[in-house]
């Protein structure tokens, strides 16, 4: 018997959500490329909301991957107020962050005028809309710094912030995770994470410039290195478990 849902919003990696399926937690994790999806596209051509079919995946670590986008899911959820069968305990989001964050801040006026900033914004703010809905103990949000809260005041002030590298004594290779991100927590929940800090490692390049340890494992363009740089890091997510039970 599970103790409540444990929802995972804009999570395919299953990184963040993965230990609460130790602590008892039905593990649902939502994004449209679980199964087959389809993409629907505005005035200018950009995607603006994919779709998803519904399909309820199981996980090789006990979670369950569920096909729908966050428009697709509160639209259910709408249609079919007893659509999860158990309470809500707690939403984990993790929206796109290429749009907002300062290190694409050089591009924010081109993604302004050519929609995709707007379908950014339209994530984020179903991922609170779905939290409104279920109700949960506790919510939190994840996004790098940036303006995020600035496009979507509803997500309410930052309430933590933090480097991988506070956390890496958590995870079971902690060099692994012994570099620098510094990323933002808005929501309602414990901030009380006991640190296992590991001290990160840095890089220099062959002019001297410094370079971090996340830079020079996951650089480049394809879509698979985005993935891993945006990956929750374990011994932050164990952190967050334990503080969040």
């Amino acid at each position: 018997m599970y103790k409540g849902i444990i929802l995972s919003l804009c999570e395919m990696s299953g990184a963040w959500s993965r230990p609460y399926i130790a602590q008892g937690y039905l593990v649902i994790r939502v994004d449209p490329k679980f199964g087959e999806w389809r993409e629907h596209y505005n005035d200018r051509g950009m995607t603006d909301r994919i779709v998803g079919n519904g399909t309820m995946v199981p996980m090789a670590d006990g979670g369950f991957g569920l096909s729908y986008s966050v428009h697709a899911l509160l639209n259910v959820l709408h249609a079919q107020p007893d659509f999860f069968k158990l309470p809500v305990v707690g939403v984990l989001m993790a929206p796109p962050c290429t749009d907002f964050t300062v290190a694409c801040s050089r591009l924010w006026k081109v993604k302004d005028a050519d929609g995709r900033t707007a379908v950014s914004v339209s994530i984020a703010k179903h991922c609170l809309w779905i939290k409104d809905f279920v109700k949960p103990d506790w919510w939190v949000l994840e996004n790098p710094r940036g303006r995020l809260s600035s496009l979507v005041p509803e997500v309410g002030p930052l309430r933590l912030t933090f480097d991988p590298c506070f956390y890496a004594g958590w995870a079971d290779d902690p060099s692994a995770e012994a570099y620098t991100k510094f990323t933002c927590l808005y929501g309602e929940f414990n901030t009380d994470l006991e640190r296992k800090p590991v001290e990160p490692i840095v890089y220099k390049d062959k002019s001297g410039k410094t370079q971090s340890f996340i830079s020079q494992k996951f650089g480049g363009k394809s879509e698979r290195t985005k993935e891993l740089r945006s990956m929750t890091p374990t011994g932050f997510s164990r952190a967050f478990a334990a503080a969040n039970p």
